[in-house]
């Protein structure tokens, strides 16, 4: 079916280098795919540096978590390797956890603070 398809003819002359083209295509797309979910996680604000207390503490966390996440595109998309996606969202959730609360917006940057003088 695939070799009547005209852009067949266009990926090389032997079924190795067409694979070895598709291998990189499925790379290249799961990879982008991962990026785009780690953005979606960095933009979604529910996820703060103490959701991982809170999972701990209950599911109810979570649950709003993955109710906020299932209404967007860049996370569907993964529910073929759903426990890959899995693995992110924990390891961003650990992350933000190690990262611990954000700096009050008064702070200033002591490098700032130096070169001003």
């Amino acid at each position: 079916m695939i070799k009547k398809d005209p852009r067949y003819e266009l990926f090389g002359e032997d079924d190795k280098e067409r694979e070895a083209e598709y291998e990189r295509f499925r790379k290249e797309k799961k990879y982008r795919c991962k990026e785009e979910l780690r953005n979606l996680l960095r933009e979604t604000k529910c996820i703060t540096y103490r959701s991982k207390g809170l999972i701990k503490e209950s599911d109810k966390h979570m649950k709003e978590i993955l109710e906020v996440l299932k209404n967007d595109q860049r996370f569907l998309v993964m529910n073929c390797v759903s426990e890959e996606r899995d693995d992110i969202l924990m390891d961003y959730i650990n992350e933000r956890n190690r990262m611990g609360p954000p700096p009050p917006p008064t702070a200033t940057n002591p490098l700032e603070r130096l070169r001003r003088t």
